[in-house]
């Protein structure tokens, strides 16, 4: 696998989502618990820039697809 570096948004699971880089090649090798590893969600697309996922996912402690907070994300950056 090339080692390619990627930026975006992540949740490690402590309540602190951030945007930052990420190896592919960390990503594919983790082990998570029961033997599941991760995985791509090849049906998502963004309705929102990548900055009001990251608003919303700090607002909230997680990262969300919820409309309305995705909306009042948005809305917060609109009035910036």
């Amino acid at each position: 696998m090339p080692h390619s570096t990627y930026f975006g948004l992540a949740d490690l699971g402590f309540g602190c989502p951030e945007l930052g880089s990420v190896s592919l090649s960390e990503i594919a090798s983790l082990t998570l618990p029961l033997g599941l590893s991760i995985e791509r969600d090849l049906h998502f697309e963004a309705r929102f820039p990548l900055t009001v996922y990251a608003d919303a996912a700090r607002n909230i402690g997680r990262i969300t697809e919820d409309e309305a907070r995705l909306k009042a994300a948005a809305l917060a950056q609109a009035h910036e």
